[in-house]
């Protein structure tokens, strides 16, 4: 999904043939996509907050509160990319600021897919193997059988591999002409192998492990509530049995243990109080945990189909590449390689466009999914 990497195509010498041929590129790229920003920045911040304050009591949410934090990062690096590749306003302007913010660019674009990974895996082993780090006499491993310990570590890990991942792009960027671009006389090759092996990594591999995961997920849930469902008819059961001895005992003995039955009356009404109490803590535990794996689940499916086309399209790229440009715009118009290329361009357009919804839509995802989310909102409010 590198947004990016399609900075050397802004700079070719006939990027103004785009937006005189296909107007609508530059709509998408001037004032649709700022769209995403006005939506994307005050939704992330909002998120933020909330997660915070549920940080200290539901220790999932130090995963959301990463990933928000990322996504407002990413969200404002893309501002000053449109600003300088789209308006034309030269802001990258230094070797320090130039090679920094591609790096900060290109990091954050994979860390959102880091942090979502890992918190699928993390929610994984917590319903497959809660006592995992339990039984272990290390002491660091004990320490991670803390949720809000164990999250805050996978998420700086998501960090530090995505930093470690994209590192070369300090390599990559130089000052050319006073503008930041890939140094492509000597690392042309280089910055083609590792956008590869990101991409994929990042975009395609991760993904289907995310997949895979969610389905391990909804699978070991089902079976947890069938397993439930299963001891909570046997209960009741024996409950109907219990109160069916009562009764006969009651009228079988009747005059002689008047007292004994009133206080098994009440031992039976207590019982059933606390059966019901304990029902219902463990239906709303279940329908709790039921939530947080839908809202994982559809952030994941969202995240899979936001990026997965941009990716795509940025890997086969190349295939629709042109670079005749030494021809007059009548025959490049009748050209079938630049219409070929122009449409490509034309549905890329609107590809990178769909890929920012990622970064944008997460406070309408928590929203949506979470009544705890809702809660803490308009109680921060």
């Amino acid at each position: 999904m590198s947004l990016i990497n399609g900075t050397n195509e802004l700079l070719s010498s006939f990027e103004f043939l785009y937006v005189s041929e296909r107007p609508i590129i530059g709509y998408i790229n001037l004032y649709f996509i700022p769209v995403w920003y006005l939506l994307g920045i005050p939704g992330n911040i909002l998120s933020i907050i909330v997660w915070f304050k549920m940080s200290r009591h539901h220790p999932s949410a130090i995963f959301y509160l990463y990933l928000c934090i990322n996504d407002v990062i990413f969200l404002i690096l893309h501002v000053i990319f449109s600003i300088q590749y789209f308006w034309e306003r030269n802001v990258l302007n230094t070797v320090f600021i130039c090679k920094t913010f591609s790096f900060l660019f290109m990091m954050t674009q994979h860390n959102n897919i880091f942090i979502i990974l890992l918190n699928s895996i993390e929610r994984y082993l917590q319903i497959n193997h809660p006592f995992l780090f339990t039984v272990s006499s290390n002491p660091i491993l004990k320490l991670l059988n803390k949720r809000i310990v164990r999250n805050m570590v996978m998420c700086n890990v998501a960090c530090i591999l995505a930093a470690a991942l994209q590192s070369p792009q300090f390599t990559f960027w130089v000052i050319k002409n006073q503008f930041c671009v890939v140094n492509v006389s000597s690392y042309l090759n280089s910055v083609y192998i590792h956008s590869w092996i990101s991409e994929t990594i990042t975009f395609i591999i991760f993904p289907i492990i995310i997949s895979m995961v969610n389905v391990c997920l909804i699978r070991q849930i089902k079976l947890l509530n069938s397993k439930y469902n299963q001891v909570f008819s046997k209960r009741k059961t024996l409950i109907s049995l219990f109160r069916k001895t009562n009764i006969q005992l009651k009228n079988t003995e009747k005059m002689s243990f008047d007292q004994t039955n009133n206080n098994n009356k009440s031992v039976g009404r207590i019982s059933n109080d606390r059966n019901y109490k304990m029902d219902k803590t463990i239906n709303k535990k279940n329908e709790s945990n039921r939530r947080v794996i839908i809202m994982l689940v559809f952030l994941n499916i969202f995240t899979i189909l936001a990026t997965f086309p941009a990716t795509l399209m940025y890997l086969i790229s190349n295939n629709f590449a042109f670079k005749e440009i030494s021809i007059s715009l009548h025959d490049l118009r009748k050209n079938k390689m630049w219409n070929r290329h122009l449409n490509f361009q034309t549905a890329y357009a609107f590809v990178r466009f769909v890929s920012i919804s990622n970064f944008a839509c997460n406070f309408f995802i928590f929203y949506w999914n979470s009544s705890k989310f809702k809660q803490y909102f308009f109680w921060s409010n």
